[in-house]
């Protein structure tokens, strides 16, 4: 009898353990074929008007994230889906948020720690933020908050990243109440909630972190960094050797091939 009981037991972990991991496949499934007909983070679809519309967000986050590392002398890098955008030449479409690894991230840490308490503006309603997508599938997501700080001198609102918790990262997006700013508030205010955090904004993450998803990336800083444009800004990036390795490892030997090309990846210029 006990040998019954304890044989059911065990079927009734596998069972639960099978049904959790084809979720995740199938959720990532569902993802992977979503993401490129949906803005990754701000929800829109992907087409040619919401494409020009996000374009100057991305610009001015971009520019002003970069100020901010010149201003505190922190070194960055792009990384993730940016760094394969300028590697291949072209915008990805349905990729809206920026990606940045830091060298010394205590210069951030210490910068953030001193700025004053600040609000989300437009962005309250997401906060607590948890994912919205598929809520019948994640029931067990825990709602995420956090306090923001205001960078008044950027335009930046920064905080500790919810979602990065391990990985030491920050989060930065523009504080649209900001008077250079106010102009992009009616597209911004549009932006709904995908699977990730908030639309249009920037993840910065220590490039000693050497999680799956980020790898490590120090030696890039060691080894010398280049300088190319993107969203109208000079920004570093690792040299060719560094950069071809780091994204074999991200995506895999084919990093260099689009398997899903979309009409709207216009050329990086």
């Amino acid at each position: 009898m006990e040998s019954m009981l304890e044989w059911g037991i065990c079927m009734c972990i596998i069972i639960v353990v099978l049904t959790c991991v084809c979720i995740q496949f199938f959720t990532r499934t569902w993802h992977k074929k979503q993401s490129r007909h949906i803005l990754q983070h701000c929800g829109f679809p992907v087409t040619e008007e919401h494409v020009k519309q996000v374009y100057p967000i991305r610009v001015q986050i971009m520019q002003r994230v970069d100020r901010l590392m010149k201003d505190i002398s922190c070194q960055y890098i792009v990384d993730q889906g940016n760094l394969l955008a300028i590697t291949r030449g072209e915008y990805i479409a349905h990729d809206d948020d920026l990606d940045i690894r830091t060298f010394e991230h205590h210069k951030l840490k210490k910068y953030v720690a001193d700025l004053p308490h600040g609000d989300l503006g437009i962005w309250k309603k997401f906060n607590p933020h948890r994912c919205k997508t598929l809520p019948c599938i994640r029931p067990w997501q825990k709602e995420k908050k956090f306090e923001v700080r205001k960078d008044a001198k950027h335009g930046l609102l920064l905080a500790k990243h919810p979602h990065l918790p391990s990985e030491d990262g920050y989060i930065a997006l523009l504080d649209f109440e900001h008077d250079e700013l106010q102009y992009l508030q009616p597209v911004a205010s549009q932006a709904g909630i995908t699977g990730c955090v908030y639309g249009y904004q920037v993840d910065i993450v220590p490039s000693s972190c050497a999680s799956e998803i980020w790898g490590q990336i120090d030696h890039a800083f060691q080894n010398g960094l280049q300088y190319t444009k993107y969203f109208d800004t000079w920004v570093p990036i690792p040299h060719l050797q560094d950069t071809h390795a780091h994204l074999t490892k991200l995506y895999g030997k084919d990093w260099h091939i689009c398997d899903k090309p979309s009409q709207f990846d216009q050329p990086i210029l």
